[in-house]
């Protein structure tokens, strides 16, 4: 959302970033071949065009 920030107490795992923005996985979608989450809108703006 506009206007937020994220503050972590401790820097977040690996795991719980997207591979693409770096940020919070946000709306979270795997990828069935791989297992990897990313955001939903991630996926919507940088991959989906890539696969079309």
């Amino acid at each position: 959302m506009p206007g937020l920030s994220y503050k972590f107490l401790e820097k977040p795992k690996q795991q719980l970033l997207c591979p693409l923005c770096r940020k919070p996985v946000r709306d979270p979608m795997q990828v069935s071949t791989c297992g990897h989450h990313l955001c939903n809108t991630c996926l919507q703006e940088f991959l989906i065009p890539v696969l079309l």
